[in-house]
């Protein structure tokens, strides 16, 4: 059978995993739930891979499974382990860089004022639990972006973009759908 590495998202831990972990070991696989080292600010993303390969030892025939911000860290994984597939759940990209994290905040904060504006907050218990979390993560990982020159290797090139650059960039972008 395969071990499965599960590697968690930012803000979380390996309880992240509490509900796959037994599905996937009632199957026979071997599970691997890592702690990544999140409350440890001088902690990068070979820090993170430097964990996982640790937590998984001597084992092959891996599949990596990274959710969200873990997909920074699921390829330097790749790189030092016998992984035989790697699945992202949810995963944040780098594809989109820093404009498309900025624009899932603003979205994200858009829906939760108009929530409040209308004074629609009960509403919230229909959304699942997974999108406001996300959301709140979204805006933590934003905010904290916004303050440190470095976040885990991610460097704005030139000037950070402003809100104007950002709903031009939407605008632009919308008609083509990219």
């Amino acid at each position: 059978m395969s071990t499965y590495v599960l590697i968690h998202g930012a803000g979380s831990d390996s309880w992240y995993w509490h509900r796959v972990k037994p599905q996937l070991e009632a199957l026979g696989h071997d599970v691997v739930a890592v702690d990544l080292p999140c409350d440890d600010d001088s902690a990068g993303l070979s820090d993170y891979a430097d964990v996982v390969v640790a937590a998984a030892g001597d084992r092959d025939d891996v599949i990596v499974v990274a959710q969200s911000l873990g997909a920074f860290t699921a390829p330097l994984v790749c790189g030092r382990l016998p992984v035989r597939l790697i699945v992202l759940v949810a995963a944040t990209v780098a594809r989109f860089g820093v404009e498309g994290l900025m624009l899932t905040v603003l979205m994200s904060g858009l829906m939760l004022t108009l929530l409040g504006v209308f004074r629609l907050g009960s509403l919230i218990r229909h959304i699942p639990h997974a999108v406001t979390v996300g959301f709140t993560c979204g805006i933590a990982v934003t905010i904290a972006a916004s303050q440190m020159k470095d976040l885990g290797g991610l460097h704005l090139a030139g000037a950070e973009p402003g809100p104007l650059d950002l709903i031009g960039s939407v605008a632009a972008r919308v008609p083509t759908g990219q």
